[in-house]
């Protein structure tokens, strides 16, 4: 099994982790092209990225987890790693089992670094993948550790930032409780996949007086736990569209109309141009036409109350209280103009709101 290094500044730094009890933090991994053993010759940077997780294997090991995404524009033998503590510092470097990444292959390379605490300066190595992860040293003599070394694994930070997760609030608690707002989005570019999750806590919003259904002091308003997935821009491959992964809505139901391509009003940017399967409405809401655009996924959220929503990629989800045009297209092969506006409760399509994900729904 190929080794990593540490180097003899990490193992000052680990020396006086053990006698202050102060926090040594790896930050970052350093994957290169270079066959060469030394710190010094580097070779070629391929990716760069945050540690994702380091946990005990066994009582003389950890386990630091490293991701190198797919899709990167790289074609070349990956054969060397380096990790890199908060400072900057070199912590460990040396070959790894060398394996070649592609663009085209469109997968991600898992990188598991063992590193073992003996009483040498060498760490024994394997591969694997991103995060913020802390080392707490304390003293080893249960585990009959080198004393110098670590035994203990915690994190720090919320999971926002551990998990990659990005919170929207949105907050529609002054919107009349009859209507829809509409929230397009663009997600599920290849390669990435987009996750959504559409969340409220039943209790909230719990002492507003909402439009035709009045809920004052009342602590079951509406619990909602929706989450779906996006491999496909809307204008892209249909078999890798929006899949609904569960739409549980107790109480009240406040979210509409999800789907890959979102419903909005669709109209003829030109009134002398071609009639089009885009500018021809399949639905009619209070006289105007809609049909689902290929500009925009999205969902609907009823007004009056709070949501969040969590994504995994750093998305807008823009709610739109008033027309809000998405798109103009003056091809003749659409001729269109699609407007995001608010729709009544009414007209609403919630869809099983009961669903637990079994199955899989494609929308």
């Amino acid at each position: 099994m190929p080794q990593l290094i540490l180097t003899q500044n990490a193992l000052a730094k680990l020396a006086n982790a053990q006698q202050t009890g102060v926090q040594v933090k790896l930050s970052q991994f350093e994957l290169t092209n270079s066959a060469d053993a030394t710190l010094e010759i580097k070779g070629n940077n391929l990716y760069k990225g945050g540690i994702s997780s380091i946990s005990n294997e066994n009582a003389t090991t950890l386990r630091v987890k490293c991701l190198m995404p797919a899709g990167l524009a790289i074609n070349d033998v990956v054969q060397k790693c380096y990790l890199y503590d908060e400072q900057g510092d070199v912590f460990a470097y040396g070959p790894i089992n060398s394996f070649k990444y592609t663009q085209d292959a469109n997968i991600e390379a898992e990188i598991n670094i063992y590193l073992t605490f003996s009483d040498s300066d060498m760490a024994s190595v394997s591969l694997i993948v991103p995060s913020d992860s802390f080392v707490d040293f304390k003293t080893f003599n249960e585990h009959q550790h080198d004393e110098r070394y670590v035994n203990k694994v915690q994190y720090h930070g919320d999971i926002q930032t551990f998990a990659r997760r990005y919170v929207t609030e949105i907050d529609l608690s002054d919107l009349p409780f009859d209507m829809m707002y509409p929230v397009p989005f663009c997600g599920g570019g290849y390669p990435a996949r987009t996750e959504v999750q559409i969340f409220r806590e039943g209790h909230w919003n719990s002492q507003s007086d909402l439009d035709g259904d009045k809920v004052s002091g009342d602590p079951s308003v509406s619990a909602v736990n929706i989450c779906f997935t996006l491999s496909s821009y809307p204008w892209g491959v249909p078999q890798l569209m929006l899949k609904l992964v569960n739409n549980i809505q107790v109480y009240r139901n406040v979210v509409s109309d999800i789907s890959w391509k979102l419903l909005l009003k669709t109209e003829k940017l030109d009134e002398n141009g071609n009639d089009t399967a885009h500018n021809t409405p399949t639905r009619y809401i209070n006289g105007d036409g809609f049909n689902k655009n290929y500009n925009s996924s999205g969902f609907y959220l009823r007004g009056g109350l709070m949501y969040h929503i969590i994504c995994n990629q750093s998305i807008e989800f823009n709610v739109h209280t008033k027309p809000y045009i998405v798109r103009e297209s003056s091809n003749a092969t659409s001729n269109v103009r699609w407007t995001a506006l608010p729709i009544p409760v009414a007209e609403a399509n919630f869809g099983n709101t009961n669903y637990d994900g079994r199955e899989g729904v494609y929308l």
